[in-house]
């Protein structure tokens, strides 16, 4: 009688997931773009980039002019959520943080863009009864929740010869999920 191997494929779920799952900011630069009201900035609408459409990776300030919003994402911290359980390491929480960066003319600018995307968060903010869609706003994504509601901009050094008249600021947005294991 012959070995036998034997071949095991885990299955992972995630937490809300409609369809195929979506880079989370793509999601969150999505609902941006879409949930954008330049009435509260003064008429402007920045560019909007993420991370996951452009060819290098990264959205990034590529000094073509002022106004622009990009959406990256910074790192993923996982926690095992099944330490009592009898099969344990069986439920991760996973915890992405998005760095959105924004580019402005002005100060103003700046502190209008903040208030705005800080206004497009809160009110789309996943929780027990709201899903947050991902791109195309048909399914759902796996986004359970945000850690903050809003997100603490700080102020970036954009300076250099060619930038000297422009603002920015960054912050993050941290996201939470779940995969499970079966």
């Amino acid at each position: 009688m012959g070995k036998h191997e034997v071949c095991l494929i885990m299955a992972v779920t995630f937490s809300h997931l409609v369809g195929t799952i979506e880079p989370i900011d793509k999601t969150i630069w999505y609902h941006a773009t879409v949930e954008w009201d330049n009435s509260n900035t003064n008429s402007i609408t920045p560019v909007f980039e993420n991370g996951t459409d452009e060819p290098d990776y990264r959205a990034q300030f590529d000094r073509s002019g002022p106004n622009k919003i990009l959406f990256n994402t910074l790192n993923k911290l996982t926690e095992n959520q099944g330490q009592d359980e009898v099969n344990s390491d069986t439920i991760h929480a996973v915890n992405e943080e998005i760095v959105i960066t924004i580019v402005a003319e002005s100060r103003d600018v700046r502190y209008l863009f903040e208030n705005e995307i800080n206004r497009i968060l809160w009110e789309l903010s996943p929780n027990s009864s709201t899903r947050l869609t991902k791109s195309g706003d048909v399914e759902d994504s796996h986004i359970d929740r945000f850690l903050k509601s809003e997100v603490e901009f700080g102020e970036v050094d954009l300076a250099d010869n060619n930038t000297a008249y422009l603002i920015g600021s960054e912050g993050t947005l941290t996201c939470v999920y779940y995969k499970f294991r079966s």
